[in-house]
């Protein structure tokens, strides 16, 4: 099995979506992409990718302000 590069998130940055600072996820790099997953388990779990971490963590962002809008 191959090692995940993880990406170390500075939470204090205000560049950071508050959803990542609240729920502070894994960001890895999965073959060109980076990954950000709100749990080991993908299947159960909020995702983003992106090519960049911050790409990454602005579409993870982006689906939890959607599963949390159709939880209401």
């Amino acid at each position: 099995m191959s090692q995940k590069e993880e990406y170390k998130i500075d939470y204090n940055s205000p560049n950071i979506p508050a959803s990542v600072k609240e729920l502070k996820p894994t960001i890895y790099k999965e073959g060109i992409n980076w990954c950000v997953s709100s749990d080991e388990d993908i299947a159960g779990g909020i995702l983003g990718y992106g090519v960049t971490p911050e790409q990454a963590m602005q579409d993870f962002d982006a689906n939890y302000a959607k599963i949390k809008e159709n939880s209401v």
